[in-house]
Parts: structure tokens; sequence; C-alpha cells
């Protein structure tokens, strides 16, 4: 049995505020481009389990990385695994953490 994205992010229980700020942060853009982009391809949309990071490609050809931190499940693997330290994971909502309804 299987359920797509978006199930498996409700059944994690976890809860963000439509105001919240963004809890994640790419350090430095253009050693990002440089290095997570164009070197290594972006691994975070690949190793993110709730599909948090989408590498984009426009019209021109450039790449750029969009954050949906709306579907985070704050595992913090992008904190852990972004080369080169790339994205810095911080405690969501104001420093009060994440919002889980189940728990």
């Amino acid at each position: 049995m299987t359920f797509d994205k978006a199930t498996n992010v409700y059944f994690s229980g976890v809860y963000h505020d439509e105001q919240q700020v963004v809890h994640l942060h790419i350090n430095d853009p253009e050693k990002f481009n440089a290095v997570d982009i164009e070197e290594y391809g972006a691994p975070e949309q690949f190793f993110c389990s709730s599909e948090v990071y989408e590498l984009h490609i426009n019209k021109n050809g450039q790449k750029e990385l969009r954050i949906h931190a709306e579907n985070c499940m704050h595992c913090k693997t992008c904190d852990i695994k972004s080369p080169e330290q790339g994205v810095t994971w911080v405690v969501p909502n104001g420093g009060n953490g994440p919002d889980f309804q189940n728990m």
C-alpha cells in the first residue's frame, strides 16, 4: 500500500501557519547555485521525502531551487546532507518549533 505526498504530510500531523516565516534558508545563494545546483544537480530535491525542494528551470535555462516549506516534516535532512552546508534549518514558528497535531 502506498500513499501520495500530500497524504503522507497529512499523516505526519505537522501544521504550518500560512503566515509563518520560512524556516529553511539558503546560506550563500551564489555558492549554492555553483555547488549545489550546477555541480551536484540540487540533491535536496531527491533526498527530501516530502518534496520541499523543487528545481525550476525557466525559459532562458536559468536554474533555481524553489522551497515549499509548508511540506516540511522537520527531519533536518537538508541541514545535514546539503553539500557545503548550503541549507540551514532553523526552528519554525518564531522559536516555538513545529506544531504536531497528533502528538
